[in-house]
Parts: C-alpha cells; structure tokens; sequence
C-alpha cells in the first residue's frame, strides 16, 4: 500500500497466538507490517508463528537464562529503542501484559510513536496477582492511543481509571480469532504421537481425561506443594487420566517432576505446540489451570475450567458459567475437581463464550486504519 510501517511486538506464546490473526489482517489490507520478536519464549513463540506462517522481521535475542525481571526489561528497553530509532514505526502494537509489551510499549511512547494495545483492560485490582502482569497493563494503559479490549468489563475498568471513552473499543478476545482458524487444520495422530509420545496419545485417546497446567509465579512454593498434593490424592480414587505439560521455567518443571512423575494416571510432557493444545483442548474432558490464556480458550471448547488462583482479571468465564475460582489450599482443590470430574455435562451446561465472535481481529484493524488514515 505505501513505505508507512507498522510494527508487531511479541516474545511470548501468548502474545503469538493473539497477535497472528491481528498481522493477518493487516496484511490482507495491503499495510507494511514488520513483526518484531523479542525472544522471552523463543522456541515456544516460533511454533505459533510457524504455525500462522508469520515470518519475523526482526528477531531480538534476549536470553531468559537466570534472568530477573529488572534486567530483562532493560534488556528489552535498549534493544528495542535500537530497532525503533532505525525504523520509522507509524506505530506499534502490543498485547496484554507481558515484560515485551511494556517496554514496546515505553519505547514507542518515548519515540512519540502511537501505542495500540490488544487485550487492553483487565484488572485483578492486585498488584500482587498476578504479579507483574497487573502493574504492567496498567501502565501500559496510561500511555496507549487505542485501547482493544476483549468485553465490557475491561471497557468498564478503563473507564473507571478515566481513560477517554473515544479512546476504547470493545472488540471481543483476539484468541477465539486463532482457535477459529486452527479448528479447521487437520493434526495428523503421528503428529500428536510426536508430540505427546505414542504411550501417551494411546491412552488418552482411549480415556477421559483432564488437562492440568500449573506455572504462575504467584504459585510457587508452597502452593505449588498443596497443588502436587492435591493431584496425587485425586490420582488415588479415580480413573480419571491427566495431561500436564511442564512449563520451561525449571522452579516449577523439576518440583512438579519429583512430586508426579511416578504416579500411573498422569502424563507429564513438554511444553505443547500449539495444534496439539488444540487436540487437548477439544478432548479433553475439563481443565484445572492457573492460566490466564486458557481461561479465555476453555469456552470455544464447550470446557469447564478450575482456575487455581485466588482471583482473576477475567470475571467473564466465571460470571458466563465455565469457571471456578478455586484457589491452591489442598482442601478447596480436591474438592472442587473430584466434583467436576464425576459431574456429567449436559446441554443446560453449555453457554456463549464471552470472549466474541472470532472477528476481533477484523474489528481492531479497521479502527487502526481509519485512526492512521489509511484507505481501505
């Protein structure tokens, strides 16, 4: 269409797979988009820009060994202005909360760049969960131009930090615009096989199951311990078969490993490419995760989910029905998922999503483009 450039900025799994459909949009519209990445997943955010067929325009490399978040969002501070002073950005967008889009998002400000933020608006009203995330949108919301926020909710909490109304457009989860692409991908059984490892794949393709993920920082130590104790008293009385894929971060991989690895019910396996969460999310028969992402995928999958935190910034999945707040104390948890999993689900069970209709992409690309006067 022109020289004008936009630029993507994303280093984690999330952000990838909330992103693409967003860079897809933009493309198809004819918009020069450089998707940068700055390399705080790596490995796990290339599988999803494979998988969306995204190629990096810029590729950062950060190294997460032994980092503390003080160094990395330094890190991500001075190799990001490097990029932006080189490049002449239009502007730059970021999604949701992550140490990527805060210091994109800084940058950009500071280069008097325009800031569009995806996924604007949560709110825990904690600092502390989850921590950093909540201080992080939250500053990143004082700075942008264009707020997307994913339901009314969100608009109400930036509404209520005295964010100009103009400013926010509700648009539905971005995220339910990617599962509504991948559901249409065939996954071959070899490819899942690869993946889950052949043992695995049998056996879960044979029974029911649950998927359980456990990675928040907030739940390490001790809580991480009740979570561990919760699933060997649940693996004790029922036949029930887990999937756990381990998180990278190796505090809560090893603990989880020493605790679980010997139990017959529980499959533990690498992190999952994206196409095989999305095999586990349609089979799976509920969810027991302390992820925010999931949250907002587990109703696309007709998926209860049991959120193993003590609050969330994402009241719509338990106010529409598909969640629970549960907590880490062993006595709420095992309670909670021995309910779920001898509970039968019926058709009075199944209720919208309230994350959209899977064109939020759609929506947010036409308010970028009248807000930087392109022509369609």
């Amino acid at each position: 269409m022109s020289s004008r450039k936009i630029a993507i900025v994303a280093g984690t799994r999330p952000e990838a797979i909330k992103l693409a459909p967003v860079y897809w949009s933009l493309k198809q519209r004819g918009l020069d988009v450089d998707y940068i990445k700055t390399g705080q997943h790596d490995e796990l955010h290339d599988q999803v820009t494979s998988f969306f067929k995204i190629e990096h325009s810029v590729s950062m490399q950060i190294s997460m060994r032994n980092r503390n978040l003080s160094i990395l969002c330094a890190e991500l501070f001075s190799a990001l202005e490097k990029i932006m002073s080189e490049k002449d950005y239009e502007a730059v967008i970021v999604q949701g909360d992550t140490a990527s889009a805060l210091c994109a998002a800084q940058v950009a400000f500071l280069n008097k760049i325009k800031i569009y933020h995806v996924e604007a608006g949560l709110r825990s009203h904690d600092l502390t969960e989850p921590f950093p995330e909540e201080a992080f949108r939250k500053i990143i919301s004082v700075i942008a131009d264009k707020h997307f926020c994913p339901t009314i909710g969100a608009y109400n909490n930036l509404i209520d930090e005295n964010i100009a109304k103009e400013k926010i457009i509700v648009t539905g989860n971005t995220v339910v615009d990617s599962i509504r692409t991948a559901k249409v991908k065939e996954i071959s059984s070899q490819y899942l096989k690869n993946e889950i490892g052949e043992k695995a794949f049998s056996d879960l393709d044979a029974n029911p199951f649950f998927l359980l993920t456990v990675h928040r920082r907030e739940n390490h130590g001790n809580r991480l311990e009740e979570i561990c104790e919760m699933v060997k008293s649940f693996c004790k009385k029922s036949k029930t078969k887990i999937i756990c894929p381990l998180h990278p971060n190796p505090v809560v991989k090893q603990r989880i490993i020493k605790e679980l690895a010997t139990l017959e019910n529980i499959h533990l396996v690498n992190a999952l490419s994206y196409p095989a969460m999305i095999w586990v999310l349609e089979n799976c028969k509920f969810i027991v995760s302390d992820s925010g992402g999931i949250q907002e995928e587990a109703p696309s999958f007709g998926k209860k989910i049991l959120i193993l935190r003590e609050q969330t910034e994402r009241p719509e999945v338990i106010d529409s029905g598909w969640g629970e707040l549960i907590g880490t104390k062993y006595e709420n948890t095992i309670l909670s998922v021995r309910n779920l999993d001898q509970k039968i689900t019926t058709e009075s069970d199944i209720f919208p999503s309230p994350f959209g209709d899977g064109f939020a992409s759609e929506k947010i690309c036409e308010v970028i483009m009248k807000d930087l006067k392109f022509k369609n």
